[in-house]
């Protein structure tokens, strides 16, 4: 595993922020970045299941460690969703997690996903295209 750490300055509130990361709506905007037709079922509360799926119902399904509203969201890896079936990983410590932090006016999104080796490389290229999604979206 290695960690990777992604962050951006929005002009926004946490608030405004936090319902870009995760309206149904805004989240199928911003997720994009990593696949086209992005969207996720289930419910954000911690300790229950999350299935983020693409638009061929193939993705990730998640336990949500960590929901304090406007400020962090951690989700666990726990498997890939093969046509909506769940295929179970050991990806113990693959983790993704989401800080805002208010700065003056401003808010501060850190992500930091803790990821396998061989998804180094796609986090790195399509995370900073997905913060500026962000970033648009919570600046409207």
């Amino acid at each position: 595993m290695k960690e990777l750490k992604f962050s951006i300055i929005i002009e926004a509130s946490p608030q405004k922020v936090w319902d870009a990361l995760w309206n149904q709506d805004s989240y199928s905007q911003w997720t994009s970045a990593f696949q086209q037709g992005s969207r996720y079922e289930g419910s954000l509360d911690e300790g229950s299941i999350v299935r983020m799926f693409d638009a061929g119902n193939n993705g990730m399904y998640n336990l949500v460690l960590v929901n304090k509203p406007f400020r962090e969201m951690k989700f666990r890896h726990l498997g890939w969703l093969h046509n909506g079936a769940e295929d179970p990983q050991d990806w113990t410590d693959s983790t993704e997690t989401y800080l805002l932090q208010t700065l003056n006016s401003t808010t501060e999104l850190t992500v930091l996903v803790n990821a396998l080796e061989e998804f180094v490389g796609f986090f790195i290229s399509r995370m900073p295209e997905a913060l500026k999604q962000i970033k648009i979206l919570a600046e409207k």
